[in-house]
């Protein structure tokens, strides 16, 4: 096949494709439709100008992880961050509640995985300092543990660990 300037701009510029793509159809490299790009002085995209959403190649469903929680695609939600997304396990308890959440209203995962978003793994805090107490709970509950020799800490592992002969 020759590669011309005008089927080149159709492919990349007017129907979208990705360099990847257009070199998959013509059974050659990026780097060779790079070439051919620089040849004909076609400019690439801009970020602005890419491909976004379900149309990127990378296009996870609107998923994304970012520090153990999940976040979900949702521009018209009212409390969405800058890019769009918000997390799980907030939009999970505004759809038991049947409402948005407030800004100050915390959400705590009871088993502390924080990816973890079953129903039945929320609860609802009014802000951040009733979210706190239930976290200084934790910290009692296994200060308490230890002090009872059923959690210990495996000094050259480095680790916490149940004590299996505490039972």
């Amino acid at each position: 096949m020759i590669i011309t300037k005008e089927w080149l701009i159709d492919q990349y510029w007017n129907q979208g494709k990705f360099k990847r793509e257009i070199a998959e159809e013509i059974n050659k490299t990026i780097g060779t439709v790079q070439y051919y790009m620089n040849k004909f002085g076609i400019k690439s995209r801009t970020k602005s100008e890419s491909k976004k959403g379900e149309k990127n190649y990378n296009w996870k469903g609107g998923r994304r992880m970012k520090s153990s929680y999940i976040y979900i695609l949702k521009p018209e939600h009212p409390f969405c961050g800058k890019d769009g997304y918000i997390a799980e396990h907030r939009l999970i308890m505004e759809e038991k509640l049947v409402r948005y959440l407030t800004k100050e209203e915390k959400i705590h995962h009871i088993n502390g995985i924080k990816n973890d978003n079953r129903i039945e793994n929320l609860i609802l805090c009014k802000n951040t300092s009733e979210h706190g107490i239930i976290s200084k709970s934790l910290f009692k509950c296994v200060k308490d543990l230890m002090e009872f020799g059923v959690l210990v800490f495996d000094n050259d592992k480095k680790v916490y660990e149940v004590n299996q002969n505490s039972f």
